[in-house]
């Protein structure tokens, strides 16, 4: 007998000695047959194979460290059997138990009077067999992941299962709270530990903003393998809560990934609503659906192909089921299919955009409004060097067909109910006979060329300059009928139209720079921009006709209804078309504070401030129009960013209608979680003519976010200050109390729809297991 002693296992079978200094080293090259140990005394059995431990023992083996008062280990069964206080851990879970009996070289064995945690989850039981290093069976069991005691919620079972890394599976369950039985459990599988497991998910209920009442939702979360899953969600729609039944639906979402870029998701719902309301405000029983498919795919040979498609049975869907689909408030849901290729400087791609018109009083209306592209073709080619690398050359190709389900062109006609309203753009309807004297073109073909060629060089090593030239080629073939023209207008009209636009430039830059406390480096970089431009040639068509002597810089504003009806503006199918001769000088004045931070002994670098002005005067504008406006608006940006506070400010001021324009938010961060914003906005639609409309915005937004131990709070609501009413708020309330077992989410909002105003909510009660819908990305390769 020796006593204090400390071995490595296998050592003392052959002698039996005192280590005086007992360095522990391996004997095997087998990791699972090495055992270390210590304790306060050790009676070895040479015979046998075994060794008796007493006292503070401590054994080692396999990253296992175990403790206990006292000890047996059988080399010949690599068994080891552990009696009082006994304690057992490794990096994924720490178990205490009166007994137990393991198999050092497999992982398996039995324990008694046990309890395990593993992160937040706690698992008892008299008796439960370890099958691996994660997998334990448990009979007449009970587990909870809260951390006070008593525990606020508990799952007793007759047979309870667990890999404590991925999942654990109850039979013959019981719901208890506080102690007391609550529930009777169907047979479960939870995910645990955020990794993916089939399972049910949290339940939710909620009102949503259309008519449909309470929303009550069950989700089911299938991991079909490590790269696919699918998610089930009965729901039922009730007034209040089962008073009536309102509807029911099935909603699924599957999701996959093909490769470490490569994914796929499809999204729909299919719902049967007897609470429907149509244009004349009665209620009716009808089905409602929406598909929402999305990929993106890394094909062989570099291309890329994506696709966003959104199909709907009725637009209204998007404004009662807000957080299904997105485009709720755009003017067209916008579905696309795209195949890109990038191969060093050429850029190729083809795509097809479908547009669905959201701005029509019947949710049931046709597309005939939308304008398509079937398809938009281009290549480019970036700035590639050539001459001895003294000269760069870029291109672009587009050709984009615009196609229509209705006529080709828009029938402008008077307002009949208010003659001196705005005229109507009917697609339908009118005398559906071409006029080019008023009429709107709105399909078509056109084919974009452009080029450019520039020579950067410096002067000294103060100024860097850019001189460039390029020309611009558009064709175009217009989708009119020779049959529906009328032939007695007098502005020139052909469906072929074509238009050459050459352009000389040159910018002129230089750099003031200077460095504070080895940490920060101040930059201030002025630019002028020299643009002459002219059309080389173009066709007589009413499609160009006319932009008269606009300013240059009036080309990318807004469009309002006096650009479309009080004169000819330039504009059919997009800003493309427009073709403003060009005498302008730019310039543009950046200032910037650059940053030097060290973290972990890593250097890197932060922008705090940023601030940028420009401004243009166009010479021609002021020399030829009657009503000159060579100024364009001064267009100014602000970013800033401390610890403490972050700004963004953005604005823009019209000199000749004597308008501002500008937008800023702001937020006070006083330590994670707690902040305070604020925002606000004034915009007024300056036309073409740069006078202001009656087109105003006059908005301030104010958030919130606080939390607290327990509770954590967020939330937003806008105020406009010209209706002096508020526009929608929104509020986020999640309730998790001690032990970090359960929680409580509420989310109420209300949101603005036409001219009235709908409330809404969310409600789930979690537990905190759950699954991590992530995926695997790492699976397959096409």
């Amino acid at each position: 007998m020796i006593k204090k002693a400390t071995l490595l296992f296998t050592l003392f079978l052959s002698s039996v000695g005192y280590a005086q200094n007992p360095t522990l080293l391996p004997f095997s090259e087998n990791i699972n047959e090495i055992v270390y140990y210590s304790a306060d005394f050790i009676n070895a059995n040479l015979a046998e194979e075994s060794a008796e431990l007493k006292g503070n023992v401590k054994i080692i083996f396999n990253n296992y460290e175990v403790t206990a008062k006292n000890a047996v280990i059988f080399k010949k069964e690599s068994k080891v059997i552990l009696t009082g206080g006994v304690r057992i851990e490794n990096q994924d879970s720490f178990i205490q138990a009166e007994e137990a009996e393991l198999n050092y070289r497999t992982q398996k064995g039995v324990i008694r009077n046990v309890r395990i945690t593993s992160g937040q989850l706690l698992l008892e039981a008299e008796s439960i067999d370890k099958i691996n290093d994660s997998t334990f069976i448990a009979e007449n069991a009970q587990f909870t992941t809260c951390t006070t005691c008593p525990p606020a919620w508990r799952v007793k079972g007759q047979k309870i299962e667990t890999n404590i890394e991925k999942y654990i599976e109850i039979r013959g369950g019981r719901l208890q709270i506080l102690n007391q039985t609550v529930l009777p459990l169907p047979p479960l599988v939870l995910p645990i530990n955020t990794r993916r497991k089939t399972g049910f998910i949290p339940p939710s209920f909620g009102n949503s903003t259309g008519n449909t009442g309470t929303e009550f939702a069950q989700p089911y979360f299938w991991a079909i393998d490590p790269h696919r899953d699918l998610t089930v969600t009965p729901m039922a729609y009730t007034e209040g809560f089962f008073e009536e039944f309102n509807g029911a639906k099935l909603h699924l979402q599957y999701r996959q990934w093909l490769s470490n870029k490569s994914w796929l998701n499809l999204n729909t719902a299919f719902m049967y609503d007897a609470s429907y309301l149509d244009l004349n405000d009665e209620l009716i029983s009808t089905s409602r659906w929406f598909v929402n498919y999305s990929n993106f795919f890394e094909l062989p040979g570099g291309i890329i192909q994506k696709s966003n498609l959104t199909l709907v049975r009725e637009r209204e869907y998007l404004n009662d089921f807000i957080n299904e689909v997105d485009g709720r408030a755009e003017p067209a849901l916008r579905n696309s299919f795209s195949l890109t290729s990038f191969k060093k400087n050429r850029y190729t791609s083809v795509e097809i955009v479908h547009h669905t018109n959201l701005l029509v009083e019947d949710p049931f209306d046709t597309n005939n409004s939308s304008i398509q592209k079937l398809p938009d073709i281009r290549y480019s080619i970036s700035e590639t060097p050539f001459w001895k690398n003294n000269l760069l050359f870029n291109a672009d190709v587009q050709y984009t067909n615009f196609f229509r389900n209705g006529r080709g062109f828009d029938d402008i006609i008077d307002n009949p109910g208010d003659p001196f309203a705005p005229k109507l753009a009917l697609n339908t309807g009118g005398d559906g006979v071409f006029d080019p004297d008023q009429d709107l073109i709105r399909s078509g073909h056109r084919l974009r060329l452009n080029a450019a060629v520039s020579a950067p060089f410096k002067i000294g090593q103060i100024f860097d300059v850019m001189p460039k030239i390029s020309y611009r080629d558009a064709y175009y073939n217009f989708n009119i009928a020779e049959s529906s023209i009328d032939q007695s207008a007098t502005s020139d009209f052909s469906n072929f139209a074509y238009s050459r636009y050459f352009e000389a430039s040159a910018s002129m830059r230089t750099e003031f720079a200077k460095v504070f406390n080895q940490k920060y480096k101040h930059k201030i970089i002025p630019e002028l921009i020299f643009k002459l431009g002219s059309n080389v040639d173009q066709s007589n068509n009413v499609f160009f006709d006319s932009q008269g002597n606009l300013p240059y810089h009036r080309q990318y504003q807004p469009i309002t209804d006096s650009d479309f009806f009080a004169f000819r503006h330039g504009v059919q199918f997009d800003y493309h078309d427009r073709f403003f001769r060009a005498e302008v000088a730019e310039f543009r004045l950046t200032n910037l504070v650059i940053q030097k931070k060290k973290q972990d002994n890593i250097t890197y670098y932060d922008q705090p401030l940023y601030f940028n002005l420009i401004q243009s005067y166009d010479f021609r504008n002021a020399r030829l129009s009657d009503t000159p406006d060579p100024w364009s608006n001064l267009d100014g940006i602000l970013k800033l960013r401390t610890g403490f506070y972050t700004n963004l400010t953005q604005a823009s001021y019209f000199y000749q209608a004597d308008q501002t324009n500008i937008s800023t938010r702001n937020r006070f961060t006083f330590r994670p979680g707690k902040f305070v914003s604020i925002g606000y906005t004034d915009f007024v639609t300056v036309d073409e003519q740069g006078k202001p409309t009656d087109n105003r915005t006059q908005n301030v937004d104010f958030g919130l976010g606080w939390e607290f131990p327990i509770f954590k709070f967020s939330g937003q609501i806008s105020y406009s200050l010209l209706n002096s009413e508020h526009l929608g708020w929104e509020t986020h309330f999640l309730y998790t109390p001690r032990g970090n077992c359960w929680g409580l989410k509420l989310d109420f909002f209300e949101i603005a729809q036409s001219l009235n105003r709908e409330l809404g909510f969310n409600a789930s009660f979690f537990f905190n297991f759950g699954p991590d819908n992530s995926l695997k990305k790492t699976i397959l390769n096409i």
